[in-house]
């Protein structure tokens, strides 16, 4: 499904991701952090549960957070690359 859509957009280039860089490690990455965040302090009793609550965090964030996160990534890709895949701090 993923590939379909990214087939369906004009103007999207897919790169290669580096072997490792933990400027891009996805415990990290802005969505998962918040997410952790938003859940703290919450139980699931089932996977139908784990659902709603995914849906329940997702529906509290307007779309333009969500550009903004990726956003942030993808700058942080480019220093990866600029930096050759060594640690950094930004």
């Amino acid at each position: 499904m993923t590939m379909d859509k990214i087939n369906e957009l004009d103007g999207i280039e897919i790169l290669p991701h580096p072997v490792y860089s933990p400027n891009l490690a996805p415990s990290d990455y802005y969505l998962f952090r918040s997410m952790a965040h938003f859940r703290r302090g919450r139980q699931f009793k089932d996977v139908d549960d784990v659902k709603i609550g995914v849906q329940a965090f997702i529906d509290s964030k307007p779309k333009e957070w969500f550009r903004q996160g990726l956003n942030k990534l993808a700058k942080r890709y480019v220093q990866t690359i600029d930096h050759d895949g060594l640690y950094f701090k930004y």
